[in-house]
C-alpha cells in the first residue's frame, strides 16, 4: 500500500503531465506554420490563424468554464475536456483542408480551455500548504518540457513530411492524461485558501485587499499586453528563421530555447530574493523587450532569433508569476472569477499577438518584429504606471 508521501507525488504527477500536454498541445502548432504554409499553399497570416484561433477559443471559453469547474469540481471537468480535447486534436490530423484545421483547433482550445485552471483549482483547494508550492512549481515546470517535446514531434513529423501525426500524438498524450486524472480523488476536504505571500511582492497594497475595480483592471491589462507580445512574438520566430533559409529543425529550435530559458529563470527567480514590487519586474521585462530589435540589428540571423527567444522565455519567467499573484490578491473574495479572466486576457492577447506579429513578420520581416517588441514594452510600461493611480 503507498504511503501518503507517495500517494502525494502520484496526483501532483499527474497534475503536471496537465500542464505537460496542454503546452505539447499549444506550441505544436507554432512550430508547424511554415510548414503549414508550403502544404496549403496560403499566406503566414492565414496559416497562423491555426494558432491564433486555438488561443482565441482557449481565452473566450474561460469564464464558461469557470462556473462549470465550480459546479462539477475539477476532476471531472479536467479528464473531460482533456479527452475531448484529444479527440479534437486526432480531428486536425485528419483536416482535407486549411478551413477545417482552423476549425479542429478552435474546438481544441475551447475543449482544453479549463484544463491548466482545473489543475491549478485543485492545488489550491485540496492539497494541504506544505504540497501546494511544489504543485504550483510542478505544473510551471511541466510547461517548459511540454514546449520541448512539441518542438521535437514536430520537428520528426515535418522531417519524415508527416505532420499529420504531430497533432495525432498530441490527441493521444491529451487523452491519455485525461484517463490518468479521471482517477485523482475529488472528495478531498478543502483547505485553508492561497496565503503568505507579501502583499509587498507584487506591490498592491493591504489596503486594496478589499477588492477594488482598479487593481484588476490594471492586472487584465498587464497580462493582455505580456500574452500579444511575449507568446505572441515567439509563436513567428521559427517562420522568420525559415525565411533566413534555415531548415526547419533548425528555425523549430527557436521555441525549443524559449521553453528552456522559461524553465531555466524559473528556477533561478525560486531561489533569488523576489523582486520588491510589480513595477520593478514590469521595467526589467520592458528593458530585455528593448533589447531585441538591436540583436535583430547587428547579429546574424539565427544567433539574433535564438537570443531573442532566450530574452522572451526569460521575461515570462520573470513577469508572469508575479502577475498571477497580483491577481488572486486583486480580490480575494472572487479569486475564481479573477483567474478566468487572467486567462481569457493572456490568451486574448496571445492570439491577437500572434495575428500582428504574422503580419509584421510577412511584410516586413525580421527588425520589425523587433520593433513591434519595443512598442509592447513601452505600452507596458505606461499601463502599469497608469494603473497604479487607478482605485
Amino acid at each position: 500500500m503507498p504511503t501518503p508521501e507517495q500517494g502525494r507525488a502520484v496526483v501532483l504527477a499527474r497534475l503536471q503531465g496537465v500542464g505537460l500536454v496542454s503546452n505539447v498541445d499549444r506550441y505544436v502548432s507554432a512550430s508547424l506554420l511554415v510548414t503549414l504554409t508550403r502544404q496549403f499553399n496560403a499566406p503566414l497570416t492565414q496559416v497562423a490563424m491555426v494558432t491564433s484561433g486555438h488561443l482565441l477559443a482557449y481565452g473566450l471559453s474561460q469564464l464558461p468554464w469557470s462556473g462549470v469547474l465550480a459546479w462539477r469540481g475539477p476532476v471531472r471537468v479536467m479528464w473531460i475536456t482533456l479527452v475531448f480535447a484529444g479527440v479534437s486534436a486526432c480531428c486536425a490530423a485528419l483536416a482535407p483542408g486549411l478551413g477545417w484545421l482552423i476549425l479542429a483547433r478552435v474546438a481544441g482550445g475551447a475543449f482544453l480551455a479549463p484544463a491548466v485552471p482545473a489543475a491549478l483549482l485543485y492545488v489550491g483547494t485540496r492539497l494541504s500548504a506544505d504540497v501546494r508550492r511544489r504543485g504550483f512549481e510542478g505544473i510551471v515546470s511541466a510547461n517548459g518540457l511540454g514546449i520541448f517535446l512539441a518542438v521535437g514531434i514536430a520537428s520528426v513529423a515535418t522531417a519524415t513530411n508527416a505532420w499529420r501525426w504531430s497533432y495525432l500524438v498530441s490527441g493521444i498524450m491529451l487523452a491519455g492524461c485525461g484517463l490518468l486524472t479521471s482517477r485523482l480523488p475529488e472528495s478531498v476536504t478543502p483547505v485553508e485558501p492561497l496565503s503568505g505571500v507579501s502583499a509587498a511582492h507584487t506591490g498592491t497594497s493591504i489596503e486594496r485587499e478589499g477588492g477594488h475595480f482598479g487593481p484588476v483592471l490594471r492586472v487584465m491589462s498587464l497580462v493582455f499586453i505580456e500574452g500579444a507580445v511575449v507568446v505572441g512574438a515567439v509563436l513567428v520566430l521559427p517562420a522568420l528563421a525559415e525565411s533566413a533559409g534555415h531548415v526547419h529543425m533548425t528555425s523549430a529550435a527557436t521555441v525549443g530555447v524559449y521553453g528552456l530559458a522559461m524553465s531555466i529563470t524559473g528556477a533561478v527567480m525560486r531561489r533569488l530574493p523576489p523582486l520588491t514590487t510589480l513595477t520593478a519586474q514590469v521595467r526589467l521585462v520592458a528593458l530585455l523587450l528593448c533589447a531585441l530589435p538591436l540583436l535583430l540589428l547587428v547579429c546574424p540571423p539565427l544567433p539574433a532569433l535564438l537570443t531573442s527567444a532566450a530574452l522572451l522565455g526569460a521575461g515570462w519567467s520573470i513577469l508572469h508569476p508575479a502577475l498571477q499573484d497580483a491577481a488572486t490578491r486583486s480580490w480575494p473574495s472572487r479569486t475564481p472569477t479573477v483567474l478566468a479572466l487572467f486567462v481569457s486576457a493572456l490568451f486574448l492577447g496571445s492570439a491577437a499577438g500572434t495575428q500582428v506579429f504574422a503580419a509584421l513578420a510577412e511584410d516586413s520581416g525580421t527588425l520589425l518584429v523587433g520593433v513591434g517588441c519595443v512598442a509592447g514594452a513601452v505600452l507596458l510600461t505606461l499601463v502599469e504606471r497608469l494603473g497604479r493611480s487607478l482605485r
